[in-house]
C-alpha cells in the first residue's frame, strides 16, 4: 500500500502511460502505471543520513460567527431566555494550531558484491481539530547480493509500518465524505449558541442537547474513534543471467495487513443515552 511507504525512502518515481504501460503490464496498465523506486545501499563506506522537519498547521479562514453580544442584539427578546451570559466562539473552541514533526534516519553501505540500506521513520501530525491526529512509524531494510561471477543477483526487502489515527467522533476511516458521517461535529459547532459556556461552574461540560444541538467540545473529548493500521511485507527476487541478453528470474513476496478500530461513547446524562463501544479487528 502506497500510504505505508515513507517518502524519505523514495528515490524516484516514473509515470507510464498509453502504449508504454500496456506493453509491460497488459490490460492492467490501461489507465497508466506509477513506478516508485526506493532508495538502495551503495558500495563504499557506511553512510548515515538524517532528515527531520517541524511545522505548524492552522485553519486559514474560520467562518465569521456571531459573538455573544452580537447574538443578543440580533435575536427576538423572547429568545434571551436562552442567554447563559457567555461569549463563546465554538469553531475556535474545537480547533487549534497543530504541530507537525517528522524524523527519518537511514544507514547504508556495502561492497561491489553486496550492499544494504536500512531506515526508520517517525511522523506525528496533530489535527487542526482538538483530539485528532496521526502517528506513523516505518521501518525498511533492503539488500542486494551478487554471486557466480555477477550472473546471480538476489534482492531482499523487508518493510513494516504502523499508523495510528485519532478520528473525529462518528468517523471510522479517512475516506468518509460529508454524507458518510464524521462531519456532524461542525454542525454542532455552528449551531451551538455563543451565549452558552463551555463548562459549568463545577468544571463539568455545559450541556443542552437537542436535534443538531450538543456541546461540540464535550463530544470531542468524551467520544473517541481510533484506528490502527499495521502492515508488514517481505520479498525476495532472484535473477540469473545465462548469457548476455538472456536472464531468468523469480519473485516471491508475503504481506500481512492488520486493521484495528475502536469506538467508545460514554453515557451522557443530559442525552439519556446508553454507553456504546465497538471494536473491529480485520486481517488480510
Amino acid at each position: 500500500a502506497i500510504n505505508t511507504l515513507n517518502p524519505a525512502d523514495v528515490e524516484s518515481y516514473d509515470i507510464l502511460r498509453d502504449a508504454s504501460a500496456a506493453a509491460i503490464y497488459g490490460s492492467r496498465g490501461a489507465n497508466g502505471v506509477i513506478i516508485i523506486t526506493t532508495k538502495k545501499g551503495k558500495s563504499g563506506r557506511t553512510q548515515v543520513d538524517y532528515a527531520g522537519s517541524v511545522g505548524v498547521s492552522k485553519i486559514s479562514n474560520q467562518l465569521d460567527m456571531l459573538s455573544g453580544d452580537e447574538w443578543r442584539d440580533a435575536v427576538d427578546p423572547a429568545a434571551l431566555a436562552l442567554d447563559k451570559g457567555a461569549n463563546t466562539n465554538w469553531p475556535k473552541e474545537i480547533s487549534r494550531d497543530a504541530l507537525f514533526t517528522s524524523h527519518n534516519i537511514a544507514i547504508g553501505g556495502g561492497t561491489a558484491n553486496f550492499n544494504y540500506r536500512g531506515s526508520v521513520g517517525y511522523l506525528e501530525q496533530q489535527g487542526v481539530i482538538v483530539n485528532t491526529g496521526k502517528k506513523m512509524t516505518t521501518a525498511r531494510f533492503n539488500a542486494n547480493q551478487k554471486g557466480l561471477n555477477d550472473k546471480l543477483n538476489i534482492q531482499y526487502v523487508l518493510s513494516a509500518s504502523t499508523t495510528k489515527r485519532d478520528f473525529l467522533p462518528d468517523q471510522r476511516n479517512t475516506s468518509q465524505g460529508v454524507t458518510d458521517g464524521g462531519s456532524a461535529l461542525f454542525n454542532l459547532a455552528y449551531n451551538y449558541l455563543p451565549v452558552w459556556p463551555v463548562y459549568n461552574a463545577d468544571g463539568s461540560f455545559f450541556q443542552i442537547i437537542d436535534f443538531d444541538v450538543e456541546n461540540p467540545l464535550a463530544r470531542l473529548k468524551q467520544v473517541y474513534s481510533k484506528r490502527q493500521d499495521n502492515f508488514y511485507q517481505g520479498s525476495v527476487k532472484v535473477d540469473y543471467e545465462f548469457f548476455p541478453g538472456f536472464k531468468l528470474g523469480t519473485f516471491a513476496a508475503m504481506s500481512r495487513y492488520n486493521d484495528v478500530f475502536d469506538y467508545f461513547e460514554p453515557r451522557i446524562p443530559e442525552k439519556n443515552n446508553s454507553p456504546a463501544a465497538l471494536k473491529l479487528n480485520a486481517n488480510k
